[in-house]
């Protein structure tokens, strides 16, 4: 008996502007600014802009800016 063929497909994680600056904690601004370099796409669901968390992953891994820990001068 064959089986039939299946298609998997992965389910995107959306977030507002506001929870994908959380996500990786900096201002929405800076995500803002991705999406006008080119660096992040936005998507439009009506008048909402959302942002895909998979793909905002991608570009922090591939980001030259690390996050540093800055210690406190005692």
């Amino acid at each position: 008996m064959k089986q039939p063929d299946v298609v998997t497909s992965r389910v995107r994680r959306w977030a507002t502007l506001q929870e994908a600056a959380d996500y990786v904690c900096c201002n929405p601004k800076t995500i803002t600014r991705r999406f006008a370099d080119g660096t992040l796409s936005r998507y439009r669901f009506g008048r909402r802009i959302r942002v895909d968390l998979d793909e905002l992953d991608a570009v922090m891994a591939s980001s030259e800016v690390r996050i540093v820990r800055v210690r406190s001068r005692r």
